[in-house]
């Protein structure tokens, strides 16, 4: 969470510009125009977790969704457990309201995989 624990450091600013980048492009273009621009490659969570921190601290209300099937990891970065999240929601167990968790930092909240059923790729589907 280099964002959020260095806010001035050379890394937090890269992802400041990126978060400019994004608001601009947004604002003229579609969603297709992006692309796979994180679909693939190293640094997914990385990347997905700083640049939603530099969202919320340029004062937009983000919500960071954890989709990593082989290594889930986001929720241990907040201190959160994993019981609860994405997948408990996909099989009805409990509203969505529920999986979305407040963190220290103000106008960022995360939404973490939740327990593991042995079905997850057919409850990712169901997200389309």
């Amino acid at each position: 969470m280099v964002v959020l624990q260095h806010p001035k450091s050379a890394v937090a600013e890269s992802f400041r510009s990126l978060r400019s980048a994004i608001t601009y492009l947004a604002a003229v273009k579609t969603p297709e125009d992006f692309g796979d621009f994180l679909s693939f490659g190293e640094g997914k969570t990385f990347t997905s977790l700083n640049l939603a921190s530099a969202m919320a601290l340029g004062s937009k209300k983000t919500v960071v969704v954890g989709g990593d099937l082989r290594r889930p990891k986001l929720a241990s970065y907040f201190g959160e457990s994993d019981k609860i999240g994405l997948f408990s929601y996909l099989i009805g167990k409990v509203e969505a309201d529920k999986i979305i968790l407040k963190t220290e930092h103000e106008n960022l909240c995360v939404v973490s995989l939740g327990s593991d059923p042995s079905n997850r790729p057919e409850l990712l589907q169901r997200l389309d």
